[in-house]
């Protein structure tokens, strides 16, 4: 069974979400636009956890980031958090 994660940012958050088979199902074709779709569902109507950028990863399909920024962005959430936690 394949194994797949999402890392997102948001306007106001950084984080990622560990897939489920059932979430792929949720998502259909592992697409950009998909899961895109899929994010926004999951989300909800607060903006402030609404996905600005997002890298997934489903088995052997690499979604990769749409922006520098975005990914830049949560390379940095990420280091931060990491220092605060170890």
């Amino acid at each position: 069974m394949s194994k797949g994660y999402i890392e997102i940012v948001g306007s106001v958050a950084a984080w990622s979400i560990d897939l489920t088979f059932w979430d792929t199902c949720m998502i259909g074709k592992f697409t950009r636009e998909n899961v895109e779709v899929w994010l926004f569902k999951l989300t909800g109507p607060d903006i402030g956890s609404c996905p600005v950028d997002f890298h997934a990863v489903w088995g052997d399909i690499d979604i990769p980031w749409a922006t520098k920024e975005g990914r830049d962005c949560y390379q940095r959430t990420h280091a931060l958090t990491a220092q605060k936690t170890g």
